[in-house]
């Protein structure tokens, strides 16, 4: 039966059953709070997602709580100049 990572484990190559070290939890934490100053997540969110990610054991566990993310904004156009 598959379960809910299953899917993307096997689109990350398949190490997603891979035990997640230190540095990976880390390296989403800085994902989560940039995608928080950026406001694609409330504190509440961010919140909650991190003491996910504290406790994820595994590469595919990671994976899942980074995908809930909101997509970030698109490229920025540069603002228009004001002409005189």
């Amino acid at each position: 039966m598959a379960g809910r990572g299953d899917e993307v484990v096997s689109a990350a190559g398949g190490y997603g059953y891979l035990r997640a070290s230190d540095a990976d939890r880390d390296r989403v934490i800085d994902a989560l709070q940039v995608a928080f100053m950026q406001g694609r997540l409330a504190k509440g969110e961010l919140d909650t997602v991190l003491g996910r990610v504290l406790v994820a054991r595994t590469h595919a566990e990671l994976a899942v709580l980074i995908a809930g993310i909101p997509a970030g904004p698109s490229a920025a156009q540069p603002p228009k100049s004001a002409r005189v």
